[in-house]
């Protein structure tokens, strides 16, 4: 190697985050801000949610993965919006963020539909939990039928409590 240059190390090339000295005291390379690259430019999805806080707080995919109970390779999918969290992943998600991402709802069955979401329930999960069938639930959710009478009353009892 020529004087005044240095070849780059491994952890120069690997690793994702600004500040990190290299491991090896020799180099005394300060790895340039990877990170403002990868930085979401705006949260449209909740994997750029997720990669916004695990950037701001500086953890790796595999400490975000242990928080929520995940695969690296989830989080990595739903960072990159290759995919989204599925169900079950979401109270651990709202958890690790310390807010829930998923749209506010106006509507009495959309904060229905977002609580149940949120609380990371099934139709059917849910349609057990309150003693209706879970057609019932579909068939809200999508706008096919409309709650009322008792079940509006119970529709709204669960909003109120859960919500």
């Amino acid at each position: 190697m020529r004087a005044g240059t240095h070849s780059l190390c491994w952890c120069e090339l690997l690793h994702e985050r600004a500040s990190l000295r290299c491991l090896f005291a020799t180099c005394g390379y300060q790895a340039i801000n990877l990170s403002r690259k990868a930085y979401p430019n705006s949260l449209k999805t909740i994997g750029d949610h997720i990669r916004k806080q695990r950037l701001d707080r500086n953890l790796f995919q595999k400490q975000v993965a242990d928080q929520i109970n995940a695969d690296v390779t989830s989080i990595r999918n739903w960072e990159s919006n290759a995919t989204s969290p599925e169900l079950q992943f979401l109270p651990g998600v709202i958890r690790f963020l310390g807010y829930n991402p998923l749209p506010e709802a106006d509507t009495l069955m959309g904060r229905f539909r977002r609580i149940r979401t949120t609380l990371g329930l099934t139709q059917e999960e849910l349609a057990r939990k309150l003693g209706i069938d879970e057609s019932t639930i579909a068939h809200w959710e999508q706008g096919e039928n409309t709650a009322v009478g008792p079940y509006q009353k119970l529709i709204e009892e669960f909003v109120e409590r859960e919500g």
